[in-house]
């Protein structure tokens, strides 16, 4: 895949009840939790995140894939591959990112600056959203 870096990324945490969203600032040096979204079916949500995208002028969208730890693809991969497809019909450029313990270093970094997650799933999501999309940004200045 291309790599998505002339570009303002929305970055996408899917999960079955909600789904994480992140944005990247115009230089795409810095990616903050935007909000989480709570759908019917990958056709809502690709809807639904496309609105999105148009609304904050992102030109790409990064998508978190899920991989079990020793790499395999994890059970929500044909969906996020569906998503992805649905978004790239609409006209966006995506990319699949390994998103392996983004959820985790999520509740991790909010536990951590004194936050309760607790009934918040929401704050979890989009946190993990916008780790997902600073790995991608690193990555791009990395190499």
């Amino acid at each position: 895949m291309e790599p998505l870096d002339d570009l303002r990324l929305l970055a996408v945490d899917y999960g079955r009840r909600r789904t994480g969203l992140a944005l990247s600032d115009p230089e795409g040096r810095l990616a903050s939790p935007i909000g989480t979204l709570t759908c019917r079916g990958l056709d809502d949500l690709a809807a639904r995140v496309a609105e999105r995208a148009a609304e904050v002028e992102a030109g790409g969208v990064v998508i978190g894939f899920p991989r079990h730890l020793d790499g395999r693809p994890g059970d929500l991969a044909p969906e996020v591959q569906g998503l992805a497809e649905r978004l790239r019909s609409r006209g966006l450029r995506t990319i699949l990112w390994d998103e392996r313990l983004t959820s985790w270093e999520a509740e991790t970094k909010l536990r951590e600056a004194g936050r309760s997650i607790r009934g918040t799933r929401m704050r979890v999501d989009a946190a993990a959203a916008a780790i997902l999309l600073q790995s991608y940004l690193d990555s791009l200045r990395t190499g």
